[in-house]
């Protein structure tokens, strides 16, 4: 598994720039992630709004030519901070993950019944 850093955006790179990503497009998202395939780089925009969320819709995919973390700063204006505690790829159990629409899919990735969350729902009630 891949090996993903994390950095700041500085800079939105000249080639991505069309109708939907403007030249400043860096500032609403201000976090980026990284790795390396076999063969290419991928970089995924982020924001930190109290919450860190990925775009995956906003991904930039690049062949390889070089080191990740000169491409980072190359094309991001990106100094890695660190490395994420999981590869890239790598999922965990009762974790969300973008993309599930469907309670039935919500149910599988994250392991429970619809007693489960009437249970959860009641209690919420009872809290507030």
């Amino acid at each position: 598994m891949a090996k993903v850093f994390y950095y700041n955006n500085t800079k939105t790179p000249d080639s991505i720039i069309g109708p939907q990503i403007e030249p400043d497009f860096h500032k609403t998202r201000p976090l980026g992630f990284a790795y390396e395939t076999e063969t290419h780089f991928v970089h995924f925009y982020a924001g930190n709004s109290r919450l860190w969320y990925i775009s995956y819709g906003f991904a930039v995919v690049q062949m390889k030519n070089g080191v990740l973390s000169d491409w980072i700063a190359r094309n991001f204006g990106g100094t890695p901070i660190g490395n994420t505690t999981l590869s890239a790829g790598t999922s965990v159990k009762a974790v969300w993950r973008p993309g599930l629409y469907h309670e039935t899919q919500h149910q599988q990735a994250l392991a429970y019944t619809a007693r489960d969350r009437r249970l959860a729902e009641q209690n919420l009630r009872i809290i507030s």
